[in-house]
């Protein structure tokens, strides 16, 4: 979404060697903006111009617009008029001070004498979701959408309409995008992720080949989620294992879990952990050599986590699961052991 800028101010500050000649904007504190509104104030109310009062109010804005601005904002309205500056001014302190009721009053009454522009019309829609959560908003988008039919509208539309749970509309305004650019980065990052976590893993991969394809991490791990979704597990692998990246190697793990290849599942999960050997990686690799049969490792490393945190209880009772194993099997060798064999006679031969 656009941001608008109502005024900007610029310092140079040159350097005494020539040829490291840079601009550097200066950190200027609150402090100074508060000391000079109160002079400028006190030269105000002596005597009062429309130069003042300008410069009160890029004090205000410099000040992120407290709420005792109004007051000059009224006045300067009063002696200049309604006019898209005003209305910029307005909509920023509206904004900083979440007075979104007060500021849909005033693009209600900008839109009747001069309509809106797309600027203005997201604001109308955001404010109205600020003020009212989804009650009226998605017909307020679907109106905006009527008015407005660029990539960056659509953009704008799908993004809130996930905001608002408006599923199905999400889906119809991401379908309009994908016809107008099929490789808009929106997709990738919101619309297909989406696909795949509701299991529509054909759509899904429809969108992710029909885009430009490319070496990228992210297109590709997608598609590898639609792949194996779509049983092609071969496939799925494949491409991912042209990647040394973590979420490629957590995936494969989790993967190969799942088909109880629990040696290849341990191999990638340890190029995780020897990126990241955080508590969670750990507790999941114990896991797996608890369900491959190392009991033992297993054990071993739970033991070491319940010794790093001793409040983890959950971690704990795991630990002692896998140690109640290891002591039935250890029961069950000794109870071998104590079986007699039977000595077996030779029988007579008997004539």
């Amino acid at each position: 979404m656009r941001i608008i800028l109502i005024f900007s101010l610029f310092l140079c500050i040159s350097c005494s060697n020539r040829k490291d000649q840079r601009i550097e904007a200066p950190n200027i504190s609150d402090e100074f903006y508060h000391n000079a509104l109160k002079e400028v104030a006190v030269k105000y109310a002596e005597k009062p111009t429309d130069r003042l009062l300008r410069q009160k109010l890029y004090y205000y804005e410099q000040l992120n617009w407290p709420e005792e601005a109004i007051e000059d904002l009224n006045i300067f309205l009063e002696k200049n008029g309604l006019d898209r500056k005003i209305v910029n001014l307005f909509l920023q302190y509206y904004l900083s001070n979440e007075k979104y009721k007060d500021l849909i009053e005033l693009l209600d009454k900008w839109e009747f004498y001069h309509g809106l522009d797309e600027d203005l019309a997201q604001y109308r829609v955001l404010s109205n979701y600020r003020a009212n959560g989804e009650t009226g908003t998605s017909e307020l988008i679907a109106d905006y959408l009527t008015k407005f039919k660029s990539e960056e509208s659509l953009e704008f539309a799908i993004q809130l309409s996930e905001s608002i749970g408006d599923s199905a509309a999400m889906e119809n305004y991401s379908q309009d995008l994908f016809n107008v650019n099929p490789d808009n980065a929106l997709l990738q990052k919101s619309f297909v992720p989406y696909l795949i976590e509701r299991s529509d893993f054909l759509l899904a991969y429809d969108m992710l080949i029909k885009s430009k394809r490319s070496t990228q991490f992210e297109p590709n791990f997608l598609l590898a989620l639609a792949l194996h979704g779509m049983d092609s597990i071969d496939r799925s692998i494949a491409l991912l294992k042209n990647y040394e990246r973590r979420e490629a190697n957590l995936q494969l793990s989790k993967w190969y879990r799942e088909e109880k290849l629990y040696d290849s599942a341990i191999y990638y999960l340890d190029k995780s952990i020897a990126q990241d050997s955080s508590r969670d990686l750990l507790i999941t690799k114990a896991e797996i050599l608890d369900e491959r049969g190392w009991f033992n490792s297993s054990y071993s490393l739970f033991y070491f986590l319940v010794t790093q945190d001793s409040t983890d209880s959950i971690v704990a009772d795991k630990a002692a699961i896998v140690a109640r194993k290891i002591a039935y099997l250890r029961n069950l060798k000794e109870a071998e052991r104590q079986i007699a064999v039977p000595e077996l006679k030779p029988k007579k031969i008997t004539q």
